[in-house]
């Protein structure tokens, strides 16, 4: 394996470190910039891995990205809790509008 691979492999996974740090610290107050730099990084990262892909033997790649699986299975299930996250806050939001809506009701027969 060639030492400009292994350098490269090493920024493809300083990408996806920088996604997971993101993801991880991730606040809703923050979103615009949180998903606008996790899509840098993505975008950083796709155009890496298909100029590598271009220029590499894939038997080569894929040995030398052993260990980027886990971190792209991490992206996946942080992006999952957020989402999932998101969705219980909804539907308390939800739930409180309705109540309120009920007692501006019951005020208005009252």
């Amino acid at each position: 394996m060639s030492g400009g691979l292994v350098e490269n492999m090493n920024i493809l996974s300083g990408y996806l470190d920088n996604v997971l740090n993101t993801l991880v610290t991730f606040e809703n107050k923050k979103f615009e910039d949180n998903i606008a730099r996790i899509n840098l990084n993505i975008d950083k990262f796709e155009r890496m891995r298909k100029q590598l892909i271009e220029n590499n033997d894939r038997e080569e790649l894929r040995r030398a990205s052993q260990g980027m699986e886990e971190k792209v299975k991490q992206i996946v299930q942080l992006y999952d809790n957020i989402i999932e996250k998101n969705k219980n806050e909804q539907k308390k939001v939800k739930e409180e509008i309705k109540q309120l809506l009920n007692k501006k009701k019951l005020n208005n027969y009252l």
